[in-house]
C-alpha cells in the first residue's frame, strides 16, 4: 500500500478570496460493491471558517461520475491563517472498469507559495484498490494518515517531519512524493534541493 502526499509551505499569504486553499488527505473504506465511504479534510485559510465548504470529488479512472462533498470547519487558528474542514462523503461507483479507481479533488485557488514560486493550483488523487483480499477474504482497506493536511514551515529554518501512517490491514506503508497533474496540479516541483524524503521511518527532512 501507498499514501502519497503533496506538502506546500508557505510564505506571506494574502488574505483575498481567490487565494485560499492550502492542501488536504483524502482515505476512503468500502460500503459494498458500488459504493465507498470518503473520509476528507481540506485546510483553507482562517477567514472560511465561517461557512460550510463544498467541493467537487471526481472519477478520472475506472469508473464515471462525480459527487459534491460538504464539510465544517472543525479547528482553526487566526495567528497561522488556516481552518480544517473535516467530513464523509458516500461515493457511488457507477460504470466501474476496473477495482482500481482514481479519484480527484483539484482547486484552482493555492495561497501564495515559497516553494514553488509558480503554483497556483492544487491537485489531489486517490487511488482506491476494491480487489478481494486472499488473506482476509474481506476488501482491501485504504492506509490512513493522521499528518496535518497543511503544514507551516518558517524559512531559513531546517525541520524534521515525522508522518504517521497505519494500515488495518497490515500491510507495508511507503511514502512517495505527489507526481503528474492529477496527483498534485501546478504544485509538481524538483523538491530535491530542500526536501529529503526518508521512506523507511516516514519522515521528511527540510533544508531551507
Amino acid at each position: 500500500m501507498y499514501i502519497w502526499f503533496t506538502l506546500t509551505f508557505f510564505a506571506l499569504i494574502p488574505c483575498v478570496l481567490s487565494s485560499h486553499f492550502r492542501g488536504g488527505l483524502l482515505t476512503w473504506n468500502a460500503v459494498n460493491e458500488t459504493q465507498i465511504l470518503v473520509r476528507h479534510r481540506l485546510t483553507y485559510v482562517y477567514s472560511y471558517c465561517s461557512n460550510p465548504q463544498n467541493n467537487t470529488l471526481e472519477c478520472i479512472s475506472g469508473c464515471t461520475g462525480s459527487v459534491i462533498t460538504n464539510a465544517n470547519c472543525t479547528e482553526s487558528n487566526l495567528a497561522e491563517n488556516w481552518a480544517d474542514f473535516e467530513g464523509e462523503t458516500i461515493f457511488d461507483i457507477r460504470l466501474a472498469t476496473s477495482s482500481h479507481l482514481g479519484l480527484r479533488f483539484a482547486s484552482g485557488d493555492l495561497v501564495s507559495l515559497t516553494q514553488p514560486t509558480f503554483a497556483h493550483s492544487l491537485s489531489l488523487k486517490m487511488t482506491v484498490d476494491l480487489s478481494l483480499r486472499s488473506d482476509t477474504g474481506s476488501t482491501n482497506q485504504s492506509p490512513v494518515s493522521s499528518m496535518a493536511s497543511s503544514i507551516i514551515h518558517l524559512c531559513e529554518l531546517n525541520q524534521y517531519i515525522h508522518i504517521p501512517v497505519a494500515d488495518f490491514d497490515g500491510d507495508n506503508i511507503r511514502c512517495r512524493f505527489a507526481l503528474g497533474l492529477d496527483e498534485c496540479g501546478s504544485i509538481c516541483s524538483n523538491h530535491s534541493s530542500y526536501l529529503t524524503l526518508n521512506e523507511p521511518v516516514h519522515s521528511i527532512s527540510i533544508t531551507m
